[in-house]
């Protein structure tokens, strides 16, 4: 990912985030969920962990101050109930800051691991499927930026 694109992220006024993931939590989170996160987040989640900004509300992949940002809560949560998620075909990642998220499209990944970004409206999803947001996690923070 563009370096010039997380320093635009990092000095965002409304951006708020804490220490970025280490490698080490990184895999293990990976090792948790049954699942490689793209590597675009990866790059993401070792400068931010998650965090509110501009865009979304992104979920932390660490226990500590996770709060009601913890990822591995929220998938926990919706593996209950939709089988996209239980089933790991979608990964997800944030919320629109409401009760609807952003999700990796696992089942599209390309051939370096990247995936689409698809949108889960928690109230018409499960009828008509997730919509897509962006090509990628890179375009997505772009276009969150704008």
């Amino acid at each position: 990912m563009d370096t010039r694109l997380l320093e635009r992220v990092r000095s965002d006024a409304e951006s708020y985030f804490k220490k970025g993931a280490t490698e080490r939590q990184i895999d293990a989170a990976q090792k948790r969920l049954r699942v490689r996160f793209p590597p675009s987040y990866r790059q993401f989640l070792s400068q931010f962990n998650g965090g509110e900004f501009r865009f979304a509300r992104m979920y932390r992949i660490t226990a500590r101050g996770a709060g009601f940002f913890d990822l591995f809560e929220w998938m926990t949560n919706m593996s209950e109930y939709y089988p996209a998620f239980r089933d790991r075909e979608l990964l997800l990642f944030g919320d629109d800051f409401s009760r609807d998220y952003y999700c990796f499209d696992l089942a599209r990944a390309d051939q370096v691991g990247e995936c689409p970004v698809v949108y889960w409206d928690g109230l018409l999803s499960e009828e008509n499927g997730p919509k897509p947001e962006a090509r990628n996690f890179e375009k997505f923070l772009v276009k969150g930026l704008k």
